[in-house]
């Protein structure tokens, strides 16, 4: 017998989750909640950097599919396992016998979708009433992307304060814009903000006095966490701030968190793989533009992934040239090295022999003069 809590269900339990700006993800929203399986649907959205955590889990623990798995919106249940995308629930619904389906499933419907997904990651970033900051980075003075924060002011005021006056900052002030991402520290943290130098060694604050460490409510538990670094004393942050790139049970209690990744995680992951010396970037790393997310940010931001991992791979590919192209020259260097060196080796050795020679008959001759 089947548990009272499942009694009348059409179809096991299954949870539709997506990324709150994807148009396949509202689809199969709207498909899900609209069949007759409605009541064994979970919907979950989520914002773009919990929909990738959400996406490793899946993969620790259903494998396979789960790796391959791109889409912007992932179907899943305990007994039925991975199921997929939104065409994937579509079959799957079918072969279990789910009628009234068919009104959401259209593909002449998808820039509609794509419409409504814009409209509510923008009404989220700009009318939840919570908190949104960006940074936009270019990579030898081109843009590639932004990461967009969700800043915590009730756990941390004075902080998020300050963070959004540097990012705000008017021109003829000190502020983020133009400063540099100074220090990578894969498998740790990124780290940038001195408005000062830009080399790491100090900054200030929006109103010139240090930061208080205002709360330690915000533990380093995963990707992405946003915070202030000090100078290893108490209450001495002021502009540099940091990323992490995974836990960093380390910085608990030290450094005040404030912030964390929503949107950018793709972004975030290249920064962490660039070509680094003493943990510094060997190419020019900015932040190019800085502020709080509000509607006219949004006109204007590439917030799209996908545009911005096209960028990513456009500048890594060119990375990847350069390098075996200079590692070509290398190796092309060495081989012409090693023929002057066969070549300097066979002169000495025919100058030696000729010596030999030459002495020989210097000795033949003055034994016939004897």
């Amino acid at each position: 017998m089947a548990p009272a809590s499942l009694q009348g269900l059409l179809v096991q339990p299954f949870t539709v989750a997506g990324r709150i700006n994807s148009g396949a993800f509202h689809k199969a929203k709207a498909i899900a909640l609209g069949s007759d399986a409605a009541a064994s649907a979970t919907v979950t959205s989520l914002l773009p950097a919990d929909y990738d955590k959400l996406l490793v889990s899946l993969q620790t623990s259903h494998g396979g599919p789960a790796f391959l798995h791109e889409a912007g919106v992932v179907v899943y249940s305990d007994s039925a396992g991975f199921i997929g995308d939104e065409v994937a629930m579509i079959k799957w619904l079918q072969r279990n016998g789910i009628g009234a389906i068919s009104a959401a499933h259209s593909d002449g419907r998808a820039d509609q979708w794509d419409t409504i997904a814009e409209e509510a990651y923008v009404q989220l970033l700009t009318e939840s009433g919570l908190t949104f900051a960006f940074l936009e980075i270019s990579f030898d003075s081109q843009v590639i992307g932004r990461l967009i924060f969700e800043l915590f002011p009730g756990l941390a005021a004075q902080t998020v304060e300050n963070f959004l006056a540097l990012c705000e900052s008017e021109e003829g002030r000190k502020g983020y814009v133009g400063t540099p991402i100074h220090r990578i520290k894969p498998g740790g943290w990124m780290q940038g903000g001195d408005v000062l130098t830009g080399n790491g060694d100090g900054g200030t604050t929006a109103s010139g006095n240090s930061l208080t460490d205002e709360s330690f409510a915000i533990e380093h538990s995963e990707y992405g966490i946003l915070g202030m670094a000090n100078n290893g004393n108490p209450h001495s942050a002021t502009s540099q701030f940091y990323v992490t790139f995974a836990p960093t049970p380390s910085f608990d209690k030290k450094y005040v968190a404030f912030g964390k990744l929503v949107d950018g995680t793709k972004l975030l992951q290249y920064l962490e793989q660039l070509d680094c010396k003493n943990e510094r970037p060997n190419a020019e790393v900015v932040i190019s533009d800085a502020g709080r997310v509000v509607q006219k940010s949004l006109d204007v931001m590439a917030a799209d992934e996908d545009e911005a991992a096209t960028r990513l791979q456009a500048i890594h590919r060119s990375r990847l040239a350069r390098k075996e192209q200079q590692e070509r020259k290398k190796a092309a260097a060495r081989v012409q090295a090693a023929k002057r060196g066969q070549a300097q080796r066979r002169q000495q050795k025919q100058e030696a022999e000729a010596a030999v020679k030459l002495q020989a008959i210097n000795r033949g001759r003055n034994a016939r003069k004897k």
